[in-house]
Order: C-alpha cells, then sequence, then structure tokens
C-alpha cells in the first residue's frame, strides 16, 4: 500500500468515527434554531400571548448568548476537554430545549432562549477545532462541508417533523408546540449521556488507530504546521499572546466581516422561513412541508460547491459566485412580491448555499 493509499486509509477511519458524531451534533443543533419558527406558526403566540416585537426578542436573544460566551466556551473546552465539555452542554441544552416546552409566559420563554445560546455557544467553534486537529488541511474542507450540511439537512427534516408532530395537538393535554420542544430536547440529552459513555472511546483517533497509522496521521498534521523558533516545542495551554495575535490579525478581521454578512443571512432566514411560506399563501401543514424543498435543494448545491471548492482549492471564487446567485435570489423575490408566490417560492433555495464555501 503506497503512502497516499494508506493516508486515504486512515481518513476513512476518522470519517466513521468521528464525522458521525459531528454530523448528529450539528443536526440538533439547527433543529433547536429551526423550529422556533414553527412553533410560532403552530401556536405559541397564540398560548403564552407572544407579541411580534418579543417573538423578534426570542430570536434574538438566543444569538446575543451566542455571541457573549462563543469565545469563552471555544476557550473553555481546551481545558476541560471534548468529552466532558460536550457532554455538560448536551445535557444543559436537550434540558432546555424540554423545558422550552412548559413555559407560561414571555419573560421565562426569553430567559430560556438566551440560556440556550449560551449553553450552545462553543459547540460550533468548538468541533471546527477538534476537526482541524483530526483532519489534515487537503481532506478538511470537505468534512467541514459535510458537517455544514448536517445542519442544512436539519431544516429540510424539520418541515416534515413539524407536519407530524402538527398532527399530536392535544394529545396528552399538551399543544403541538409544546410536543414540538419536547420532541428535539430529549433526543439532545440522550445524546449527552451516549457523549460521555462513548466519545472519547469511538471518536479519539489515539484509542482506536494502530500506532502506525497514528504517526502517520501526527506526522501529516505537524507537517503543516509552520513552527515558531521563539515558542516553546511543548505547549498545551492557550495564552493571551496567542489571544492577541488572533485579534490584531487584519485576515482574521476580514474573514469576520465575511461570516457576519453571510451569517446574518442566513440565521435570519432559519428564524422567519416558516413565517415566509405561511405568508405567501401556504396555510395549515402545508406550510411545514413546503419549508423543506428549498433545503433539500440547498444541501445538493451546498455539496457541489463543496466538492468544487475542495479539488479546485477556489475557495474565494466559489463564496463569491454562490453570494451572487443568493443576491439575486433575494432581487428576484422583491420583485414577484405580491405577483406570483410559485416565483418566490422557488428563489427561495439559494440562501443556504452560500455559507459553506467559506
Amino acid at each position: 500500500m503506497s503512502l497516499e493509499d494508506c493516508h486515504r486509509y486512515i481518513i476513512r477511519k476518522l470519517d466513521v468515527r468521528i464525522m458521525l458524531f459531528a454530523f448528529t451534533f450539528e443536526f440538533c443543533s439547527y433543529l433547536n434554531r429551526v423550529c422556533m419558527g414553527h412553533a410560532t406558526n403552530l401556536g405559541l403566540n397564540r398560548d403564552i400571548i407572544l407579541s411580534t416585537a418579543e417573538d423578534d426578542w426570542s430570536v434574538a436573544l438566543i444569538y446575543l448568548g451566542y455571541f457573549i460566551f462563543a469565545v469563552p466556551s471555544a476557550l473553555l473546552i481546551l481545558y476541560m476537554g471534548t468529552t466532558i465539555y460536550l457532554t455538560i452542554i448536551l445535557l444543559v441544552w436537550g434540558s432546555l430545549s424540554i423545558g422550552m416546552g412548559f413555559v407560561k409566559n414571555v419573560p421565562l420563554l426569553l430567559a430560556l432562549r438566551f440560556l440556550l445560546g449560551m449553553t450552545i455557544a462553543g459547540f460550533f467553534p468548538g468541533m471546527l477545532a477538534y476537526l482541524s486537529r483530526c483532519y489534515p488541511k487537503t481532506f478538511r474542507t470537505m468534512r467541514i462541508v459535510v458537517f455544514y450540511i448536517a445542519a442544512i439537512l436539519s431544516a429540510a427534516v424539520a418541515g416534515i417533523l413539524v407536519f407530524a408532530i402538527a398532527k399530536m395537538d392535544g394529545i396528552g393535554g399538551l399543544e403541538s408546540w409544546q410536543w414540538l420542544f419536547i420532541f428535539i430536547g430529549i433526543p439532545v440529552v440522550l445524546l449527552g449521556i451516549a457523549t460521555f459513555l462513548f466519545l472519547d472511546k469511538i471518536s479519539n483517533p489515539l484509542r482506536f488507530l494502530q500506532p502506525a497509522e497514528r504517526e502517520i496521521l501526527i506526522n501529516n498534521l505537524c507537517d503543516e504546521t509552520e513552527p515558531d523558533a521563539n515558542e516553546p516545542e511543548e505547549k498545551h495551554y492557550v495564552q493571551w499572546c496567542d489571544i492577541y495575535s488572533v485579534l490584531s490579525s487584519g485576515k482574521i478581521w476580514l474573514f469576520a466581516a465575511i461570516c457576519v454578512g453571510n451569517s446574518a443571512v442566513t440565521k435570519y432566514w432559519i428564524a422567519y422561513f416558516p413565517s415566509l411560506v405561511k405568508y405567501i399563501g401556504y396555510i395549515d401543514a402545508s406550510e411545514s412541508l413546503m419549508s423543506s424543498p428549498p433545503y433539500a435543494s440547498a444541501c445538493v448545491f451546498a455539496l457541489v460547491g463543496g466538492l468544487s471548492a475542495a479539488r479546485f482549492n477556489g475557495h474565494g471564487y466559489h463564496m463569491v459566485v454562490f453570494d451572487i446567485i443568493s443576491v439575486i435570489g433575494f432581487a428576484l423575490m422583491a420583485a414577484f412580491e405580491g405577483s406570483s408566490k410559485v416565483a418566490v417560492f422557488r428563489t427561495e433555495g439559494y440562501k443556504e448555499r452560500q455559507q459553506v464555501k467559506q
């Protein structure tokens, strides 16, 4: 077996062990964000008397908590370790999701949304850091693409899930929106228990790779790192100089600006898309089902775009192309608003494809 074939064999072993967990985590994470819009359509705003402004705050607060605690949480994962950190946030996160199914007033809902954002803040950057430590740069792009596709797929599945849960209205004395929060919270709690019991055994490369395979992987990762002559050989913790070097990097701030532009659109879209589908004319159960096709098409285009970006190593060009497509889609929606709901609906599938190209 050649060295290149050996590399690919090791990567396949990593994929089976690591990517399955990463995909499942991200899938569950986005279900929480997507389902808030569906819960509103299922009657949440009616039952707890949620005004339009309070509905907007319920969306904003989860991202406010995310924003405030993203960096501290990402640093915390380095000190606590991946297994312990993920176990804690998954158990708390699932409990908060279930708790939202039993809220009786607006202040409690807003508090739970903020705490939920605080809890999941470190998950996405933490998982990206984890994947970066496990996969060489050559193979990293497609794994991050697959990781992000889990978010898009969860939005597509959410529509089908909501359609089924809408039929449970009144069962056990609970409204359908209450069942929705319970059903998206229970799997997260179970995932937290599974993480504590199995994550380190299943997804730790030091445990399941053979000694020769570990050496090849470590050498491959070390070859990509340019050592600093002034830096100690052994360093397993974050120093203030590391934080300063990040905050003083112009490239980091430029990339952050790009992420803000793309994320603002995608996060807004995720939160309010179910309401938009209802606004353009789909009612009752069809509004949840009709929210799925645009995300399904986005999965396909995200996969194709990711494969192309990984093959040709042209991430910037792909971002620009898909951003332009997105702008055209929004322009067409504005032009056809009020005249053709079919035209508006068919332009919606382009909005989720852009962020994966980063």
